[in-house]
């Protein structure tokens, strides 16, 4: 799904249910066997054990670098200011130097930036998540 950014999770996501029209938010109503069917938010959390709260807004310590520091992004790109999925992963592939911590804050990167919230292809990553995955347990209790 990776290199065919016109299959976008609410592609597949359509093609896999069949939706019907609701207001609620959190809320997903397809039909199975000709009955409808609701799942929640809440039941997804439940079945997959994954956090589902609501996403409070990083700090903004967290998104700025402070004036005393090197930006997090010189330390994983240098000067390269236009990083897109698709370098990253392959600076991912051919990094045999690298830490496990680093491929793990690459990797976290790509699927974030590269497939989860990718919007086009060529999509840059953005400096943003960058700062934020400086810090990798805060990065990775974001839901």
């Amino acid at each position: 799904m990776y290199h065919k950014p016109a299959h976008s999770n609410k592609l597949a996501h359509f093609l896999l249910t069949r939706q019907l029209k609701i207001d609620k938010k959190h809320e997903l109503w397809f039909i199975f066997g000709g009955k409808p069917v609701k799942f929640s938010l809440r039941k997804f959390a439940i079945i997959t054990g994954l956090n589902c709260k609501p996403i409070s807004p990083p700090p903004r310590e967290m998104l700025k670098c402070k004036p005393e520091e090197v930006p997090y992004w010189f330390t994983f790109f240098g000067r390269d200011e236009n990083v897109t999925g698709e370098k990253l992963e392959v600076m991912l592939r051919r990094s045999k130097n690298l830490s496990s911590v680093m491929k793990v804050k690459y990797a976290c990167l790509l699927i974030v930036d590269g497939l989860l919230c990718r919007k086009s292809t060529g999509m840059k990553i953005l400096k943003e998540h960058t700062e934020m995955i400086r810090d990798l347990d805060y990065f990775l209790s974001i839901p």
